[in-house]
């Protein structure tokens, strides 16, 4: 049903810049940000948006709190509601900055971006899996995916990551519950599957290089 692989940066030639969120709870804003980059892209070669403004999502984008987190589909909401502006007119700061405080003059603004849609994969939270995480990816491109990195997590540098200790509820052959704790997003830009048969995801991270 699907390729063995698939990489979105080798497909297009483009992956967003690997961003440091620093001392602020921005990496919902982050990866989404970097998703919409990416899908702007695939859908327009030729644009010359190099990336949006992430600081715009932090300080004006009242549905969320700004670097004390928030969730990307609000992250979604907020660009279906209002204009995204290039990054080059906000920088990205690293904490709460004032909304409508810019870089450069607006006036020399050449191209906003809106969002059409957003949501859930699988139409509610709570309801993605492995297949239409994949379709998704595979026909529109890139998602953010949430969850909640355990302390070894922060000890990455290379390869594929595996999660010490299972979940519990897994562990313990339980239903998988309702709501499950997640304090993280990333971007995922694709999978693939190493020589011995381990399969992975494609993430790109906020913490820096």
């Amino acid at each position: 049903m699907f390729p063995a692989e698939l990489d979105w940066s080798q497909k297009i030639g483009y992956m967003p810049k690997t961003r440091s969120q620093e001392d602020c709870g921005s990496c919902y804003a982050i990866s989404t940000m970097s998703m919409i980059d990416f899908r702007l892209k695939i859908k327009y070669p030729q644009s010359d948006i190099e990336s949006l403004s992430v600081q715009q999502v932090i300080d004006c984008n009242f549905y969320n709190q700004g670097c004390d987190g928030g969730y990307p589909s609000l992250v979604g909401r907020f660009g279906q509601e209002m204009l995204l502006i290039e990054e080059r007119f906000k920088m990205y700061q690293g904490k709460d900055t004032q909304c409508g405080m810019v870089d450069q003059p607006l006036e020399e603004v050449k191209q906003v971006v809106t969002v059409s849609d957003y949501g859930y994969v699988g139409g509610r939270y709570g309801a993605g899996n492995t297949t239409n995480i994949m379709q998704q990816i595979n026909d529109y491109g890139p998602v953010v995916l949430s969850f909640e990195p355990d302390y070894f997590f922060s000890l990455y540098t290379r390869g594929v990551y595996k999660k010490v200790e299972m979940a519990d509820w897994l562990a313990s052959g339980l239903a998988r519950p309702e709501w499950i704790k997640i304090d993280h997003s990333v971007l995922c830009y694709g999978w693939g599957e190493t020589t011995d048969g381990v399969k992975y995801w494609l993430l790109q991270n906020s913490w820096g290089t």
